[in-house]
């Protein structure tokens, strides 16, 4: 499945506001607790599972806008429950596996909503609104 330029566009979005989240987390708790390798390695953990989530998302959504309601909200549904259920799993692993710290693999999985804030408040992302005349 190709990704539509819209779909595209959100995912690299993302994609730099967590990069860029998890760079930030990074130097500072290198600044305050010296650098350490389990820190930048749950880093890019929690940032692969954070960008995965959303791309998978939006996967998701595509198919499901290509489909009939019923099919649409099983899609939806089967998504936000694979979804949720790969990042416990990341969890999961940043918690049982030493090399991983923790903290730097949680934090990132909440980067991509923090993101869409931070574009809210720029005025970078404003979500469409639908036209009351046309109906919903």
């Amino acid at each position: 499945m190709k990704l539509q330029p819209a779909t595209l566009k959100e995912v690299k979005r993302i994609s730099t506001g967590v990069l860029l989240g998890s760079g930030i987390m990074v130097l500072v708790w290198s600044l305050v607790s010296g650098f350490d390798w389990s820190v930048l390695l749950g880093a890019l953990l929690g940032s692969a599972a954070a960008i995965g989530n959303f791309l998978y998302l939006g996967i998701s959504v595509q198919k499901a806008a290509a489909a009939d309601e019923t099919k649409a909200k099983l899609i939806m549904r089967s998504s936000y429950t694979t979804r949720m259920l790969l990042s416990v799993v990341v969890m999961i692993l940043g918690f049982a596996v030493p090399i991983f710290q923790w903290m730097a693999v949680v934090i990132p999985l909440f980067l991509p909503r923090l993101t869409i804030v931070a574009l809210q408040i720029t005025g970078a992302y404003k979500p469409s609104k639908i036209n009351e005349s046309e109906g919903e």
